[in-house]
């Protein structure tokens, strides 16, 4: 039977997923497989006829164990709970050896709150081999008993040896999506797997949609009365499909009339956005109107129009997930920069306002650190800017419609961005704040030690040619090569381990959405979901794997060479 002797050689376990069928049972295969597949379709409501089967079956074949595992978890989705518990005791009884009886025994007991009593039935130090005694673990076993023993040193807060167990599984099959799924249980961990993800006195701040200022015509109904008919086609275009000429065309109309319509249509989505989110009917030929608007006026050099920018950067977290979802940077840069590099007094008042969306007052930062780098001549300028900021956030601790710990976290950057070390007596004060969490940039030497070394090219942040350049896939290829520039090995000492960077890559990408799920009231996952009162689904068994081959049958290696099973490689 194949196994992954590097693997064995490491940790002495031959695991495999080669499933074994015992040839006297080999005849029931076909049916095994369907009424697993019922199982794992059906909705409660429709397993009563799956159950009687199961049932009618046991009563024929009692010694076949993986029946006795699908009618428990049967019973399990049909909310028959302690029919359930019951029947799993009488099948452990009868096969006191089945390794996916007592795994669901110990899931029940750990779902139940009874942590200790679920570490003895996985039997302590964890080793798979605890419960399975064959010569090889097929991976459904090897994964759903460290699953379980790394739920169990969660719930005890142990997660040092909690990720201990997780990398036994990483160093298996890095790309099984368990590993992942459960590297997301111990982010999710009250703990924190790592503890400089949080700030010891970390702040969060609401953000609230502000009303957008002047004066807009608009019919009886609210829809927006234009000087020029032709801006209307903004609203039938996606950013990808817009033609050319329509560009042309409306960038040919009358300066002044022109830019009051694109101010027009750039404030629209918050002026009717009740409208938009109970017509919840995104399209992006319908719904990218706004930043049509912002990419004419970024061509126009239109920086009056600053002022009404800045009106839709005041508006609400809700807001800017669903206009702008993870591409406001993309959106906003350029164009912010062209707009308002002349306008550092109204960025900074903005910037410094109450109850602003954390990544909408980013893009004001952003756009002064860029200003250092192109316009070195107006360093002191920046400089000071930044040391305002800076004093403010200092001189208001208790403002917590102000303080902001993603903002901080993130403004670091961009004075790394620009090698702020003139304000390396601000930084540290900041630090002592504990506001910061030491993931974001490293820690406060790490900071003040690279703010000493020489500029990185790719701070430098590209803008488009034209407004052809904007919308051209060109430049979101050269904005990509900022966006890859971070080596995240560079924020662990053990960069050459590759389970540390692993986890370190995660976390770095899943931080920006669990703060935002954090502003907008939505919950990740959270140890505590296991302290509902209706406690039926909080333990899902694991199910026995099967497969119809023979007893030493294997999948195809896969075409493209890389040594794995298809169905573990491209058959995905």
């Amino acid at each position: 039977m194949k196994f992954n002797k590097e693997f064995y050689e490491k940790y002495g376990y031959k695991v495999t997923d080669d499933t074994i069928i015992a040839p006297e049972n080999r005849h029931l295969s076909d049916t095994i497989e369907r009424l697993h597949q019922e199982i794992s379709e059906s909705v409660p409501y429709n397993l009563d006829k799956t159950i009687s089967e199961l049932e009618d079956l046991i009563r024929r074949y009692p010694n076949v164990e993986s029946l006795k595992n699908y009618l428990y978890i049967a019973y399990v989705k049909s909310k028959q709970k302690q029919k359930a518990f019951d029947f799993l005791h009488e099948t452990i009884k009868s096969h006191p050896n089945y390794f996916f009886a007592i795994s669901n025994l110990a899931g029940h007991y750990l779902s139940e709150g009874l942590t200790e009593r679920a570490a003895d039935t996985l039997k302590e130090p964890f080793d798979v081999r605890n419960l399975e005694k064959s010569e090889f673990i097929h991976e459904s076993a090897f994964f759903s008993y460290y699953n379980l023993a790394i739920r169990i040193e969660l719930k005890r807060n142990n997660i040092d040896e909690a990720r201990a167990l997780h990398r036994i599984l990483f160093d298996y099959d890095k790309s099984h999506k368990k590993v992942r799924e459960i590297a997301d249980l111990i982010f999710a961990s009250k703990g924190s797997y790592f503890p400089e993800m949080q700030a010891s006195n970390e702040r969060e701040v609401e953000s609230i949609s502000k009303p957008i200022g002047g004066q807009f015509l608009s019919d009886s109904e609210g829809n927006p009365i234009f000087n020029h008919f032709e801006i209307n086609q903004l609203y039938k275009y996606s950013l990808e499909n817009i033609p050319k000429p329509v560009i042309e065309s409306i960038l040919a109309l009358p300066r002044q009339t022109l830019i009051q319509d694109l101010e027009h249509v750039l404030c629209d989505a918050a002026l009717r956005n009740d409208y938009y989110m109970e017509n919840d009917n995104w399209e992006d030929d319908t719904h990218q109107f706004t930043i049509h608007a912002l990419y004419l006026l970024t061509e126009l050099k239109a920086d009056e129009s600053l002022p009404r920018v800045l009106d839709v950067l005041r508006q609400d977290s809700e807001f800017c997930d669903y206009w702008f979802a993870d591409w406001i940077e993309d959106f906003f840069d350029a164009s912010l920069y062209v707009l308002g590099e002349k306008h550092l007094d109204l960025l900074k008042s903005f910037v410094l306002e109450d109850n602003l969306d954390p990544w909408f007052r980013l893009i004001g930062t952003d756009v002064v650190a860029q200003i250092a780098l192109k316009q070195p001549e107006r360093r002191a300028e920046v400089i000071e800017w930044f040391r305002d900021v800076i004093r403010y956030h200092l001189d208001n601790p208790d403002n917590d419609n102000f303080i902001d710990s993603t903002f901080l976290g993130m403004f670091i950057s961009d004075l790394l961005a620009c090698r702020a070390i003139e304000l390396k007596d601000e930084i540290m004060q900041l630090y002592e704040t504990g506001w910061i969490s030491d993931f974001d940039n490293g820690k406060l030497s790490d900071v003040l030690k690279e703010m000493e070394t020489p500029f990185e090219a790719y701070d430098n942040k590209p803008l488009p040619n034209d407004i052809f350049e904007l919308y051209n896939k060109q430049y979101k290829d050269r904005r990509a090569k900022y966006e890859t520039k971070i080596d995240i090995s560079d924020f662990t000492k053990e960069r050459n381990d590759p389970y540390e960077v692993y986890m370190k890559d995660l976390a770095f990408s899943r931080i920006s959405k669990l703060l935002d799920n954090k502003m907008n009231g939505v919950r990740d996952y959270d140890d505590d979901d296991y302290d509902d009162d209706d406690k039926s689904h909080r333990w899902i068994p694991q199910e026995t794997v099967k497969r119809t081959e023979p007893k030493v049958g294997r999948n195809d290696p896969c075409p493209c060479g890389s040594g794995k099973k298809y169905k573990k490689c491209h058959g995905k």
